[in-house]
């Protein structure tokens, strides 16, 4: 049975006449656990304590953290290449909702679905992108720090805080 999430996305996605190519669930031939597996291998610390159930709190390597005064759903476009399809990973409480998709399209979405919790992933692992139940922004990957500092010295007044500082 489809989760309430799962419905809202796909209600969202048939709305607005996404196509398939802008977004669209990964095939049911997906190894998802594969791909769960290396996602948390890539960017998370495990050893000892198990896999966290939200990624952004235990980043391996360096990260960075914006708190924004509004939601930031409506900025991704601003960070992430709008040409480029990414891995959309929304959490469902127990698990993750695997799609992928552009921007532009991934943005559309969350206007109708409002997860909790969803991260963007580049299909090479270079970096990673959440935006947690708290509002937050957190990234790792050099390429998406570098999008985050920029933003936060270019949109000053939409900050209430960075971490690390």
């Amino acid at each position: 049975m489809w989760s309430d999430l799962r419905k809202d996305i796909e209600e969202a996605r048939r709305a607005f006449r996404i196509p398939e190519a802008d977004f669209s669930p990964l095939p049911f031939t997906t190894n998802w656990h594969q791909l769960e597996e290396r996602i948390y291998q890539t960017f998370c610390k495990i050893a000892g304590e198990g896999r966290p159930a939200w990624l952004w709190e235990r980043y391996k390597n360096e990260w960075i953290g914006l708190a924004l005064k509004e939601c930031p759903d409506h900025i991704l476009d601003q960070l992430v290449p709008t040409a480029e399809t990414v891995w959309f990973l929304v959490y469902n409480g127990d698990d993750f909702l695997f799609y992928q998709g552009k921007i532009k399209a991934i943005q559309q979405v969350l206007l109708e679905s409002s997860p909790d919790e969803y991260y963007l992933i580049n299909k090479k692992y270079e970096w990673l992108l959440s935006v947690n139940h708290h509002d937050n922004l957190t990234g790792t990957g050099a390429f998406i720090i570098g999008q985050l500092k920029s933003f936060a010295q270019r949109s000053p007044d939409m900050l209430t805080t960075a971490s690390p500082a």
